[in-house]
């Protein structure tokens, strides 16, 4: 991946993006836990749980007012709309290059850090349900 395109939206606000502010953003899936009940006669029930998805961002902590630290810091617990394109920024979603949408729940990050070294944050944003290939 050599550019993308990330963007943000808060309820009717405006979509901002925030590729600048980013060296890693990608979408994780973790499988869901299987649960066993064995019963007196033998047998053993099974279920699978679903599915989680989670936005994963790193980048620097970039708390100025167009910063995404700042953004996150400002709508810790808001929902917000989310596209990430790995196919690049001026790539138009569609079936050879789809991009991924959803909504997630939005977190602070770390605000400092060690001397010496680029204030940096990791942070897991939980996607409110499963993410969309978005292909037109």
């Amino acid at each position: 991946m050599k550019t993308a395109k990330f963007t943000l939206k808060v309820g009717a606000g405006t979509e901002v993006e925030f590729q600048g502010d980013a060296k890693d953003v990608h979408v994780e899936v973790s499988a869901g836990d299987v649960v066993e009940y064995p019963t007196l006669d033998g047998n053993v029930a099974s279920n699978s749980e679903p599915e989680s998805y989670a936005l994963v961002l790193a980048g620097g902590q970039d708390y100025t007012s167009t910063g995404l630290a700042r953004f996150l810091w400002d709508n810790a617990g808001e929902t917000a709309d989310v596209v990430v394109n790995a196919h690049g920024q001026t790539s138009t979603p569609g079936a050879e290059t789809p991009a991924v949408t959803g909504q997630v729940k939005l977190v602070p990050v770390a605000y400092g850090g060690e001397v010496g070294t680029f204030a940096e944050f990791e942070v897991t944003l939980p996607f409110l349900a499963k993410p969309a290939l978005a292909i037109a």
